[in-house]
């Protein structure tokens, strides 16, 4: 079974043992010693930028989910009899604020979700081949 070291830019195949592998670079005069975790290429300039991504995705998201509340509150008090009849106006006008609000937290929540998730993903992969 092959070891395989990586260090920046150099890989090393070894059949021996990666400790004794280090103790022989070591002794060569060289500083090796196995790392506990994957060295990764992402900092906090890559993780700024994601957020940001997410609140470039979100915000539009969000003013379109509550035209929609909007459009479908605007629906529902035309089609609906109960709002159309006299004395019942308020109960069904009052509902508009919460579809409005409503839907922009679920459409900016979702866009922020989506964009989140692809974006830590893409992070991972490049913190992978790092």
């Amino acid at each position: 079974m092959k070891n395989r070291l990586t260090a920046g830019g150099v890989e090393v195949d070894a059949a021996v043992p990666l400790l004794e592998l280090c103790a022989a670079l070591q002794d060569a005069g060289y500083v090796a010693a196995p790392l506990k975790h994957r060295p990764g290429g992402v900092d906090l300039r890559d993780l700024l930028r994601l957020f940001a991504r997410t609140l470039l995705f979100a915000l539009p998201a969000a003013i379109v989910g509550g035209l929609l509340g909007l459009a479908a509150i605007i629906l529902l008090i035309s089609s609906a009899p109960s709002c159309n009849s006299a004395g019942n106006e308020s109960a069904c006008a009052m509902a508009m604020p919460l579809y409005v609000v409503g839907f922009a937290v679920i459409g900016g929540s979702i866009a922020g979700l989506l964009t989140l998730a692809r974006g830590s993903w893409r992070l991972y992969r490049k913190w992978e081949r790092s």
